[in-house]
């Protein structure tokens, strides 16, 4: 979680709990983040990757053993 001033965000855009933003980081990387509070002093974003905390189950095939 991090906390940011409102004056970072776009002006065309009222900021919402829930909304997604674009980033891009200071290696050119884009990732998103995901506006978890709206306050008067600014807003609160999750960076965390959207299946962060996520039970994730794989199914595997293997097809060859060296």
């Amino acid at each position: 979680m991090k906390k940011i001033h409102k004056d970072a965000l776009p002006k065309d855009r009222e900021p919402q709990v829930g909304m997604v933003l674009g980033l891009v980081r200071s290696d050119g990387m884009q990732s998103e983040a995901r506006i978890t509070e709206v306050a008067e002093e600014g807003i609160t974003i999750d960076l965390n990757h959207p299946l962060a905390g996520k039970a994730l189950i794989f199914t595997l095939k293997v097809v060859e053993i060296n």
